[in-house]
């Protein structure tokens, strides 16, 4: 079972109230992720300093208000310890979300694909005929759509039916049940990455909505998976 640690580094978000969004996080893992991956895996608020350069077990992830320029993005792998870090910056998340939604974002990302490095095939977003390597990403495909979870926002996420490159009569896709969501496709401001036979990454976007996400996190500087070209 993958344990994440949170680490609250904000000045703006108190104890109390990461500990309400941490556990109703902790509530998702168990009783929505599980069910739908078989993956086991816990959340908790961590009050003793973590070092991320030594050797630590399970994953960690750090509450900023703003981006620390150390780390390149909102998920890492630390090479030196095999430690699975991922960031929640409040000041980008609140431009298009509740921070606790990201907080779920990438703590479903992390146990979903904690060395961010899978990739599953599938068809190109608009040439339905070439196959192409998807990023393996829980959320980004529906991540404009929330649920609540003992009144705290957490984000919708993929299930393994929509990883199937044909659409599984009665299948479902998502947590949500989105009936317009059809396997490697999206929602409305959902985003999918992708790399081209030529090596090329790229991002395909639902809308506008889902454009703005990106040239949100694009403006605090180089983010990881940030730089890949648009799509239209």
């Amino acid at each position: 079972m993958l344990k994440i640690l949170v680490v609250n580094r904000s000045k703006s978000i108190s104890t109390e109230r990461a500990e309400k969004v941490v556990k109703a996080v902790d509530r998702q893992l168990r009783e929505d992720l599980y069910p739908a991956w078989n993956i086991r895996a816990s959340i908790k608020l961590c009050k003793r300093k973590i070092d991320v350069e030594k050797k630590t077990d399970g994953a960690v992830i750090f509450l900023d208000d703003k981006p620390d320029p150390q780390y390149s993005g909102y998920h890492e792998f630390m090479e030196s310890t095999a430690l699975p870090v991922g960031f929640v910056f409040r000041d980008i998340s609140e431009k298009v979300e509740d921070w606790s939604v990201t907080l779920s974002h990438e703590a479903i990302e992390l146990i979903g694909n904690r060395h961010c490095g899978l990739y599953c095939k599938g068809p190109h977003p608009t040439q339905k005929n070439v196959i192409v390597d998807h990023w393996f990403e829980f959320c980004d495909a529906v991540q404009d759509q929330v649920y609540s979870i003992d009144r705290v926002s957490v984000s919708d996420f993929l299930y393994p039916c929509y990883w199937t490159t044909r659409n599984e009569e009665s299948g479902i896709n998502n947590h949500l049940r989105s009936k317009e969501l059809s396997s490697f496709g999206l929602t409305a401001g959902g985003y999918i990455g992708y790399v081209t036979r030529s090596g090329q990454e790229k991002t395909y976007f639902a809308d506008k909505r889902a454009m703005k996400r990106f040239d949100v996190k694009e403006k605090t500087g180089d983010l990881r998976r940030h730089s890949r070209n648009k799509v239209a």
